[in-house]
């Protein structure tokens, strides 16, 4: 029988919902198994720790990655009451700052081939200055609501992954003027 890398105990158990691909030991709640599972099985649980979902939290961990950048409030939405998702962020109020939303607004657009809709980052003052970024739906009165609310979800996902991505692209890091 295999044994826990971290405590050496052998009450490893298969995770429910996994395929088996990840164990959690009994003994001190470690995790192994396939790297890419288990490093989903975290994320779930940290998204779980901060009320949110695994899609929002993918877009506010790629976010929080950026350094000065700090997550305000998100919501991932809801297709039962119509709510679209959500993210208000902060930056620090320098160039680097600006520069940093800028560099977010570049990796949007060049997203947006892959979105379900357009997205917009927009200045928002609640007791200060913030940055809300959501979807612009267009007017059209023949869609649902919750469609469009299940499809800005899916953004969420490819937004994270656009800026995961480009975050490690040389224009990124590039000096701006």
């Amino acid at each position: 029988m295999a044994a826990c890398e971290e405590c050496g105990g052998h009450d490893l158990r298969r995770l429910p919902g996994t395929g088996g691909a990840v164990f959690e030991c009994g003994l001190c709640g470690a995790l192994s198994g396939d790297d890419a599972a288990v490093s989903r099985v975290r994320d779930a649980r940290e998204a779980a720790a901060r009320g949110m979902d695994s899609a929002l939290y993918e877009l506010v961990k790629a976010l929080e990655g950026i350094r000065g950048v700090r997550v305000v409030r998100a919501d991932g939405g809801s297709a039962t009451d119509g709510a679209l998702p959500v993210v208000f962020v902060a930056v620090p109020h320098t160039a680097e700052g600006i520069s940093d939303l800028e560099r977010i607004a570049q990796s949007i657009v060049l997203a947006r081939p892959r979105l379900q809709f357009p997205w917009m980052l927009e200045v928002d003052v609640q007791q200060r200055l913030l940055f809300l970024l959501s979807p612009r739906l267009p007017a059209d009165g023949q869609r649902s609501r919750a469609d469009d609310v299940k499809r800005a979800q899916q953004d969420l996902v490819t937004l994270a992954h656009a800026l995961r991505r480009d975050r490690s692209l040389a224009w990124w890091s590039a000096p701006r003027r």
